[in-house]
């Protein structure tokens, strides 16, 4: 089936229709949608990829909005492929519980609850979990694993099935708000079914971090939001409910975790909220100047890592690739280097013997490196870089080098 897309003309926060285009990038496919070999003759859809600011409350978004359907029906990432992601399910479940005073018994609701990683980190500290998800394959893997788990977007579909086993006494969502076209739908459903003294907690990645570690690769059509703090203390105001507290997190290459209750028992905000408020004014996150300044960054970035690896690749040294992620989709299209990789190894087997989107890469399993020995490899998945390096000394210590492209190009060789 064609992907297919329509062109929103306001901002998802405020609704505004005063909108800046102040981000273009190389228009890709889906970013996650992994190719099987038998349909690589298939003609590629790609959509624009711009970002558009709200003049009104300060919002950066894509208005391109690829059909959910196109997103999530064949999707194939799964949190508990990423050891990292495990102990951070763990961390997390620590903190959140701490910070909403919540302990066994309590209800919990993960919306973007994937394979149920996080919910059960919840279920072992006693919890009762559910989750939802609009993804077939990792909903089924999490009721395999005892996690409750309906299939579906977050909405009115699902209000009446919410409302059986409310009031919810946590919800949480994790990196799954910048996914999200109709906010208002879910944030409607999530006041409906919070406990009165219960809390949201949403964690996502942060705008500022973006915009000052030039985090493009970022940007795709999953992603829909780009977010910070000031547009979401309006937003959640409009809806009866008060950001409470605000932490910075050192997931995804820099986020935002974000505690909100219901106004009636929010309290007093911590300082945290006013004091990010004010860091982002004076940093200008909400001018269409700053945004220059993070295309030209961009622009500088694209042309060193260009001129390091294609002098390589006329070399004859071969460059592979690690990790199929939908970040690597938005780099090789906007940089320009998709025809030189050869192979991206990927740790998910389910993504193992599948194409990548557009450029038609095979995606194999990492012990495949020690087969055949490519001189580098260009690292997609740099935020998990720490682990790579950990994980292939060996591949290091044979001679090859990791091309580590953000948010600072280097280049990590044998210790």
């Amino acid at each position: 089936m064609t992907p297919t897309s329509i062109r929103r003309q306001d901002c998802r926060l405020c609704h505004s229709t005063d909108l800046d285009l102040v981000v273009e990038l190389t228009p890709t496919p889906p970013a996650n949608a992994l190719v099987s070999p038998a349909d690589a003759g298939a003609p590629t859809v790609t959509f624009p990829l711009e970002v558009f600011l709200c003049r009104e409350c300060g919002h950066a978004q894509l208005i391109e909005v690829v059909a959910a359907s196109d997103l999530f029906g064949d999707y194939r990432y799964m949190t508990g492929a990423s050891p990292s992601l495990v102990a951070y399910a763990e961390e997390y479940a620590d903190a959140v519980l701490a910070a909403a005073g919540v302990g066994p018994g309590a209800k919990v609701l993960e919306i973007g609850s994937n394979d149920g990683t996080q919910l059960s980190a919840f279920a072992r500290r006693g919890l009762r979990p559910l989750g939802v998800d609009p993804a077939a394959r990792p909903v089924a893997v999490a009721n395999e694993r005892g996690i409750p788990s309906l299939l579906g977007f977050l909405g009115p579909d699902l209000r009446e099935r919410l409302a059986a086993d409310a009031p919810f006494d946590l919800v949480v969502a994790n990196n799954v708000m910048a996914h999200i076209d109709d906010l208002d739908a879910v944030v409607d459903v999530v006041a409906d079914i919070l406990a009165d003294n219960g809390m949201l907690v949403l964690e996502v990645g942060y705008l500022g971090d973006v915009l000052a570690r030039t985090l493009f690769d970022v940007i795709y059509h999953e992603h829909v939001d780009y977010h910070s703090v000031g547009p979401f203390v309006r937003f959640f105001e409009r809806h009866g409910m008060t950001i409470v507290h605000v932490e910075r997190s050192r997931m995804q290459g820099g986020s935002i975790r974000v505690h909100v209750r219901p106004r009636a028992s929010a309290g007093r905000p911590s300082a945290s909220v006013a004091d990010l408020v004010a860091e982002e004014r004076a940093r200008g996150l909400d001018s269409p100047e700053t945004f220059a300044a993070f295309t030209a960054s961009i622009d500088r970035l694209r042309a060193d890592v260009r001129d390091l690896v294609l002098p390589i690749a006329a070399s004859g040294d071969r460059i592979w690739g690690y990790g199929a992620a939908a970040k690597a989709t938005t780099l090789l299209y906007h940089f320009g280097v998709g025809e030189i990789i050869e192979t991206v190894v990927d740790d998910n087997p389910v993504k193992q013997g599948l194409l990548t989107p557009g450029h038609h890469i095979p995606v194999v399993d990492p012990r495949q490196l020690y087969d055949a020995r490519p001189e580098h490899v260009l690292v997609f998945a740099w935020n998990y870089i720490d682990h790579i390096r950990r994980e292939h000394r060996a591949y290091l210590h044979g001679g090859g080098s990791l091309i580590v492209p953000l948010p600072a190009l280097s280049v990590v060789r044998r210790d």
